[in-house]
């Protein structure tokens, strides 16, 4: 009989599913970032990105001014972002070329970066205080705001659909580093908690045509995840169920239910109640997935701007190892732990209901 208490930990070595990482090495520093914004908002990094282009016939076609032309492009330069060819034009770097082909992941990161920015540069000390005082200050906590996301109405819709906009395109990369990991071809149905727009769910049933995947939300969020993925291939194998995950009761009969970059934003208590909605909700051996980012070591990683949204939650992410209790209360055995080394470093934790 194999041991269901023990419990497996291991670190996984990524490949080309964190490729999308590129785009960090350019988030580093506020002056590059806004530099980054001005040439893509003005289009002059996707016009390199086509071809490259001199100066004179940069300035002949754009808004610019002389100075303001030089201004940015003397500010790509020094950051790398663009480099002089031998003709004397101007194009795209190697480095930045790689990291150009993520810009919708790059954009996202920008503006989170930006909104979020005046938090820190203004209530620094309650940052540094208190979680509670920082919460009533900043930003971030307006802009997640679950309570706009329980009654459609057409203002609800617009406030829920600009952070559901930016979680969708981190998942979108972020994905592709689950499904590497993790095997899903013995699912037959799956269920997404706080699925959000439905893209982890989308990606699944992309590569795995024999599953049926459901998303569970709020209300708003839902419609919005309806709207995103109405036109994909997959639209008539996703569901989405429209629930208050702690306490409404679920649908069942799950063979897997994952909870993606989801855990963390919820309190101990909370936290336990989400993983045992999820038991009830599992087929007997059903397995459960837990993917998110793991507490961040500031020892190994520095802030960086491009980092800020994550630091801001520094005291909520927690360590594989504060799951395995509350895992082992509700009941789950054969737990494992892979450890994804990501920009802060990720984990995979599973577990099968007994």
């Amino acid at each position: 009989m194999p041991d269901t208490h023990a419990i497996s930990d291991s670190t996984v070595t990524l490949g080309a599913e964190a490729d999308y990482e590129c785009v960090d090495l350019f988030l580093r520093d506020f002056i590059l970032v806004q530099a980054i914004k001005g040439g893509m908002e003005t289009g002059l990094l996707q016009k390199l990105n086509r071809t490259p282009a001199t100066c004179s016939s940069l300035l002949s076609d754009s808004g610019f001014d002389a100075k303001g032309l030089e201004f940015l492009l003397l500010t790509l330069s020094h950051y790398n972002v663009v480099v002089k060819n031998r003709a004397e034009q101007y194009e795209l770097s190697p480095e930045f070329s790689k990291a150009f082909y993520f810009k919708e992941y790059l954009q996202a990161k920008i503006e989170f970066s930006n909104f979020l920015a005046p938090d820190l540069m203004q209530n620094t000390t309650d940052f540094l205080h208190s979680e509670a005082q920082f919460m009533q200050s900043s930003r971030l906590f307006e802009l997640f705001d679950y309570h706009r996301a329980l009654k459609v109405t057409p203002e609800n819709v617009q406030f829920t659909r600009r952070w559901v906009r930016l979680t969708t395109a981190l998942t979108r990369h972020e994905a592709g580093v689950c499904l590497a990991h993790h095997d899903f071809s013995e699912c037959l149905r799956i269920m997404d908690i706080g699925g959000n727009s439905g893209e982890f769910a989308r990606q699944i049933a992309e590569q795995y045509p024999q599953l049926f995947a459901t998303v569970v939300d709020l209300p708003v969020v839902c419609d919005i995840g309806r709207e995103h993925t109405a036109k994909t291939a997959v639209a008539q194998r996703l569901e989405f169920y429209s629930a208050n995950a702690l306490q409404d009761p679920l649908p069942g009969q799950q063979c897997l239910i994952s909870f993606k970059s989801v855990l963390h934003d919820w309190p101990t208590e909370a936290c336990e109640r989400f993983l045992q909605q999820a038991y009830k909700s599992l087929k007997n051996t059903g397995e459960l997935l837990i993917f998110e980012r793991s507490a961040i070591d500031l020892t190994q990683t520095p802030v960086t701007f491009g980092l800020l949204p994550t630091a801001l939650f520094y005291r909520s992410y927690r360590t594989p190892e504060e799951y395995i209790p509350m895992l082992q209360q509700c009941g789950f055995r054969q737990i494992t732990i892979k450890r994804l080394p990501l920009e802060t470093g990720f984990h995979m934790i599973t577990a099968r209901k007994s």
